[in-house]
């Protein structure tokens, strides 16, 4: 106080101090309003340094009111000094003047009596511009910092989206950095190869991904990688990382910079083998279907061609027997051509009955209708009784019958049935030879197929080899006219096939074309 009662009484010494000070000082008086508050002060003296901030000389601030200078003042600032005044406590705030652009440090220093007070203030501009500077660079700072977070995190969020929306997609999907490392792939990718690449985070790791052109079998590079040009839908096949194979549809494009340079490569493939299976089971059912309609065709064919037959074969033995009969009418009982016309009717009447009996045969076997009576029989003995019975057929047309036996092979079979079937061959065999043609029949034991196989070959007129695949086809002629010479409904080839298949067997034939003969083979399981 000693100091503040010098300066009023203007002591020398103090006043050249108090002139001379770096800080701003004013010496002041506030005023309050009627209702108490402080709402001006009265500037009692300053020294040079207050001059110099506040741009006026003494004789111009000495004795008025700070309003009366300034309009700038502000509310907040005769509270505070107003409290100074009245609590006789120091104060301490810094200001900020807009109309100068400054800020100041501003010390109030009550002075005790007549409501006077000093302000002690100095220009930190400088200070308050480098603490800003440094709030603000440390304000930068951690602004650079929490969007260096927030992208990382927006950037981990992204990855995991596009990880969850690849991982959603039907598709394998591949992300390669420029030297060819996969950064991402997605489940499909993995669940299509069966695993991941052994070359996991490493260059050049398309390398693992083995892929082949589907025609050629080819290997199918990238090289140089990345690709200049994009694939689409180009299908390959592809080697999973189990070994397996599968195929693929595959399209590929390259990202780039805003440069046009090449930064990362992405590739789709979609798995297509399960498609691409079902085409070629699709294209074989179709291939199949129309076999079916081919051989319904030719086996509705043959039945009309068959009927046709069928009727030319009843009509003639009955016409001959009809004629048979009137003679009988007419020609005396113990004559000649008595005789004569009981032979016809008695000759015709076998072969209706025969022809009865090969359809009825048919018709057993074709709805299972026939049970086997099996036992253990050598077919070599069973052969050799079947060819002694036609070899009086074959000397009537001068056809040689030869019979090649091999070492006893046994089998369990229906003597007669089996019987049948190779006389019925032999019958065949007599029908479609020439004077002096050889028909040869034999026996051999098949080791390697544990089978007893019975081969009837001959020289005659032979096959043609569009008609072998369905010899053996109910209604199916090879003679297809209706004067044909040989006689038969055709269905001997048929009753042979199905006694055969019947055994647990199969039967075969072969022959090189018309003319050439053929041979037909029974194979039975022993």
């Amino acid at each position: 106080m000693s100091i503040v009662n010098t300066f009023i009484h203007e002591t020398d010494f103090y006043r050249i101090l108090f002139e001379n000070l770096p800080q701003a000082i004013q010496i002041n008086q506030i005023v309050f309003n009627e209702t108490g508050e402080p709402v001006d002060y009265l500037l009692l003296d300053v020294n040079r340094t207050a001059e110099k901030y506040m741009g006026l000389k003494r004789e111009e601030i000495v004795g008025k009111r700070i309003k009366e200078i300034y309009s700038f003042i502000e509310k907040e600032w005769f509270i505070r000094y107003g409290e100074a005044v009245k609590t006789g406590k120091f104060d301490r705030l810094e200001i900020y003047i807009e109309a100068l652009g400054i800020w100041f440090d501003v010390q109030v220093i009550p002075l005790g009596s007549q409501n006077k007070f000093a302000i002690l203030f100095q220009d930190i501009t400088e200070l308050k511009n480098k603490e800003a500077s440094e709030k603000k660079a440390l304000n930068d700072r951690k602004k650079i910092e929490i969007e260096k977070s927030h992208y990382m995190k927006i950037a981990e969020e992204r990855a995991a989206w596009l990880q969850t929306i690849m991982d959603l997609m039907p598709a394998g999907v591949w992300i390669s950095d420029y030297s060819g490392k996969v950064i991402m792939v997605n489940q499909e990718a993995i669940n299509m190869y069966r695993g991941s690449s052994s070359m996991t985070d490493i260059p050049k790791e398309y390398t693992s991904y083995r892929l082949f052109l589907p025609d050629t079998d080819e290997p199918v590079t990238f090289e140089p990688y990345p690709l200049k040009e994009a694939l689409v839908g180009v299908m390959l096949d592809f080697e999973r990382f189990d070994g397996t194979r599968g195929t693929q549809v595959a399209s590929t494009e390259a990202l780039r910079d805003k440069d046009g340079n090449i930064i990362n490569y992405v590739a789709v493939a979609m798995d297509i083998t399960s498609l691409r299976q079902a085409e070629r089971a699709l294209a074989e059912s179709e291939k199949n279907a129309l076999d079916l309609v081919e051989k319904l065709r030719q086996a509705d064919h043959n039945k009309n061609v068959f009927i046709n037959m069928l009727s030319h074969e009843l009509r003639n033995p009955l016409a001959s027997i009809i004629m048979g009969l009137e003679l009988l009418e007419k020609a005396p009982s113990d004559g000649k051509q008595a005789y004569m016309a009981m032979d016809i009717v008695k000759r015709q009447a076998k072969l209706l009955t025969d022809l009865v009996d090969d359809l009825l045969d048919v018709t057993r076997i074709t709805h299972n209708k026939v049970y086997l009576k099996k036992d253990t029989l050598e077919i070599n003995n069973l052969i050799g009784k079947v060819v002694q019975d036609y070899q009086p057929q074959f000397i009537d047309k001068n056809v040689k019958l030869e019979f090649k036996s091999t070492i006893p092979v046994y089998i369990e079979a229906d003597s007669s049935r089996l019987a049948q079937a190779i006389g019925n061959l032999l019958h065949n065999a007599v029908k479609f030879t020439n004077e002096k043609d050889l028909v040869i029949v034999s026996a051999a034991l098949d080791t390697n197929s544990s089978e007893a196989v019975i081969a009837v070959e001959d020289t005659g007129r032979g096959i043609d080899q569009t008609d072998q695949p369905n010899l053996f086809e109910p209604f199916m002629q090879v003679d297809k006219s209706l004067d044909r010479k040989l006689g038969g409904l055709g269905l001997g080839l048929t009753i042979v096939k199905r006694v055969v298949e019947l055994h647990g067997g199969r039967v075969e034939v072969f022959s090189e074309g018309v003319g050439k003969g053929s041979k037909f083979t029974i194979r039975l399981p022993i």
